[in-house]
């Protein structure tokens, strides 16, 4: 267990702190620079008041960086390894008493599957994926 904290606490450093900064930065950044025409003009803002920006006094460059750099990085990182490891063990619970190298029954490729799934949607979303959606939409060209 020591050696296992260990190695998820070799990944916590300084420079992977920063590149995950910087990263989620630049955008920030970019939207700050570039889009400062959202907050258009007193006279647009009154004529398309439905249309007009009113939160963006409140961007803050520095805070934004803070908040998502600072307190969700590692919240985030924890969340990954524990879903993982959940996800680990859940496989290898269902599979007890399968012998390697026979197929595996119909009921517990089901059992994986849904006691898998919501973990996979959690892990999916704790790493910014919002939503897989699994409905086809049919088209008529």
């Amino acid at each position: 267990m020591e050696a296992l904290i260990a190695y998820l606490a070799s990944w916590i450093t300084t420079k992977y702190v920063l590149i995950y900064i910087l990263l989620t930065a630049f955008p920030l950044w970019w939207t700050f620079y570039f889009q400062r025409h959202l907050k258009g003009t007193p006279e647009l803002n009154k004529l398309y008041w439905p249309f007009a920006r009113t939160d963006y006094k409140n961007w803050n460059p520095v805070l934004g960086v803070i908040i998502n750099g600072f307190l969700f990085y590692s919240f985030r990182y924890v969340c990954c390894w524990i879903l993982v490891v959940a996800i680990f063990l859940a496989c290898i619970t269902i599979l007890i008493g399968h012998r390697q190298g026979t197929p595996v029954p119909k009921w517990r490729s089901k059992a994986i599957y849904y006691v898998v799934s919501p973990l996979l949607r959690l892990l999916s979303f704790s790493v910014g994926v919002i939503w897989i959606s699994k409905d086809k939409k049919e088209f008529d060209y």
